[in-house]
């Protein structure tokens, strides 16, 4: 694909990103299954897309592609997939596959090209990557360890939200880290991380309270640092 192309389909990503982790209030995603809030969450995706193409030329058609594909793909993955790890990695390869093919095909068949200046491309880029690495993470980890969340042991409750907290912290650090070719020193992060969390768990013996942690941290940070190399991977052809 021509760098126009790459440029077009990274500014697609970073307007997915932002529909989908950033403009989607827990009000809408928890009405998805009515078709209406649906539609109106694939209207916020097409009128993005139409954003970065500057509403030029046959903006109408991309629109048209990004809001019945994803409103297609978002039901087929309430209908068969519900609230499951692989349901959602299906539906964000889904999502992102369809835009990797439309800025492909907007660049070859016709004259849209992408409005931001190719000088502020790269940090939308990386922008995207790292809304992915923190916020699309918490929800992928979420589910994946859901399963292990019945087998933890009764804890007295600690801060409100200090768990999620954490989780985004760590995978903005850990994106941080690789993004700026420090990846070494992610090995320090999951030291510290050992020291303060696991040193009471493994005083107080909870082997399951211990094997929970160690398993959503270690999904945590293996997330993060794909995520940035992707990033990094992407941005490398702008």
């Amino acid at each position: 694909m021509s760098i126009e192309g790459w440029q077009l389909f990274a500014v697609f990503v970073a307007a997915h990103a932002l529909a989908d982790f950033c403009l989607q209030p827990d009000w809408l995603y928890s009405r998805k299954k009515d078709l209406r809030f649906l539609s109106l969450h694939g209207l916020v995706h097409g009128l993005l897309v139409a954003a970065c193409l500057g509403f030029e030329g046959r903006w109408t058609i991309a629109v048209a592609i990004v809001f019945v594909t994803h409103v297609g793909v978002d039901a087929l993955k309430l209908r068969f997939g519900g609230q499951s790890a692989r349901a959602f990695v299906f539906d964000q390869v889904a999502h992102l596959l369809v835009l990797f093919v439309l800025a492909h095909e907007l660049v070859r068949l016709t004259t849209l090209r992408c409005v931001v200046p190719a000088a502020y491309v790269p940090a939308l880029a990386g922008a995207a990557g790292f809304v992915f690495a923190v916020f699309a993470g918490r929800y992928l980890i979420g589910l994946a360890i859901r399963d292990f969340e019945a087998a933890r042991p009764e804890k007295q409750p600690g801060l409100p939200q200090a768990g999620r907290i954490i989780g985004q912290l760590e995978r903005g650090l850990v994106f941080l880290l690789v993004l700026c070719d420090e990846a070494g020193a992610i090995g320090f992060l999951v030291a510290a991380k050992s020291v303060f969390r696991f040193g009471d768990l493994k005083a107080a013996d909870e082997r399951k309270e211990s094997e929970y942690v160690i398993i959503g941290t270690l999904m945590s940070f293996g997330f993060a640092t794909l995520v940035a190399f992707a990033t990094r991977a992407l941005l490398a052809r702008l």
